[in-house]
């Protein structure tokens, strides 16, 4: 199985108990608030829920698992520099140790404009012989392809986002919120993900913009009802 084929993998559990979450909430909302229910717009908003699970599931999820301590059940998740483990034990119920790595603030921080991606495409990243392939595709494509479905949705879902100046600019602040939260949860923070990540967002803006275009020339009737934001 690949790299991506396992994150992949790993989405799915994320996304099918954020819809199932997502789903009842909705249900309950709608009807304590007795809104009209229009189904395009609740499909596109049920697919953007279950990306934005996804998503966040492979981003700013701190690392976690459940297993066995010494024969007792523990849990463990992991923050920058420090893994809490709780553990359940027989004898004196659940108790909290920690360890530390020793973690300075900037390990694995980048802020230098374009360093990854060069030496991504230079081949200076170290990895064994045909994962150089793989991760330059992962780590480069993938950040791009990642989040260009935000791109779509908003304009699909909300009048003000039609325009790329705002699509750019909320792209941007996801972005910067998703490299954030992963300095916290201890992962790696990189600038070059924020541009390739903008980037993607602004690809998703203009598949939409090409598509809303290609629909409307070939005077497809349900691309109108589809793709134009619902006017709450």
């Amino acid at each position: 199985m690949s790299i991506i084929e396992m994150y992949l993998l790993d989405m799915l559990h994320y996304v099918g108990v954020g819809l199932l979450v997502y789903t009842v909430a909705r249900v309950i909302y709608i009807r304590v608030n007795h809104r009209q229910v229009n189904w395009k717009r609740e499909l596109m908003l049920c697919l953007f829920v279950s990306y934005l699970v996804g998503l966040a599931s492979q981003t700013v999820f701190p690392t976690w698992l459940i297993a066995n301590y010494d024969g007792e059940p523990y849990f463990y998740f992991y923050l920058r520099g420090v893994g809490v483990h709780l553990i359940r034990s027989s004898t004196e119920g659940i108790r909290v140790e920690c360890s530390f790595n020793g973690s300075g603030p900037l390990d694995n921080v980048n802020l230098i404009p374009l360093k990854t991606i060069l030496s991504q495409l230079s081949g200076q990243i170290p990895v064994n012989g045909d994962e150089v392939v793989e991760t330059s595709i992962l780590n480069l494509l993938g950040n791009v392809l990642l989040f260009s479905p935000i791109g779509f949705f908003l304009p699909a879902l909300w009048l003000k986002y039609q325009t790329p100046k705002r699509v750019l600019w909320m792209g941007l602040r996801i972005t910067v919120t998703v490299e954030i939260l992963q300095y916290l949860i201890g992962r790696s923070t990189d600038i070059d993900d924020v541009i390739l990540n903008t980037l993607g967002v602004m690809l998703g803006f203009l598949i939409y913009r090409w598509l809303c275009r290609l629909l409307e020339k070939r005077k497809i009737a349900w691309s109108q009802a589809f793709l134009t934001p619902y006017q709450e």
